[in-house]
């Protein structure tokens, strides 16, 4: 019996992609899917965030419902947005859900146990959908001038969601 190689990562761009996403197919071919419209330095950047949240047995710090709602304030006036309210809610599949018709966030949970630049992105992609509804390569460009890093601080929640969670991670 042969032992498994690790076959090459495959990195891919798809415009409509809704997010970094890294998956494996059966026979353990890797990809990374970047949205088109982000960073140059995405794909390394997720990857290392990945590796970093994976490693993570307890994140290091954490966050409030109070704290995120004060993180909201703060970007909706940076984005000329309303101020939306903020809410959270439970599930397996989804790490938020902006409802801008509404002037509302919804939050995972699971974002509060996790380090405060994690639920900034998370916050952030949400309130940038007050601006654009959508994720075309103008919604990842926003999020570039907005939060350079967002492509480590969302491959940190993955990385660690993987590890941890046991299941699919959110969105």
């Amino acid at each position: 019996m042969q032992p498994k190689t690790r076959q090459p990562l495959r990195t891919v761009t798809r415009r409509n992609a809704g997010a970094i996403r890294l998956t494996a197919d059966p026979r353990g071919r890797r990809t990374l899917t970047l949205p088109l419209g982000a960073p140059e330095d995405a794909a390394a950047q997720f990857l290392a965030g990945w590796r970093e949240g994976a490693a993570w047995q307890e994140p290091p710090a954490s966050s409030t419902e109070d704290e995120a709602s004060t993180l909201a304030r703060l970007w909706a006036g940076r984005l000329g947005i309303g101020t939306p309210s903020v809410g959270f809610f439970r599930d397996p599949w989804r790490w938020g859900l902006c409802r801008w018709q509404e002037g509302a966030v919804l939050l995972n949970e699971s974002l509060l146990r996790l380090p405060p630049q994690v639920l900034e992105e998370a916050l952030l992609h949400e309130l940038e959908h007050f601006r654009v509804h959508d994720h075309s390569p103008q919604f990842w460009r926003e999020m570039t001038v907005w939060l350079p890093d967002w492509p480590l601080r969302e491959g940190q929640l993955r990385g660690w969601a993987s590890a941890h969670r046991g299941r699919k991670t959110p969105g």
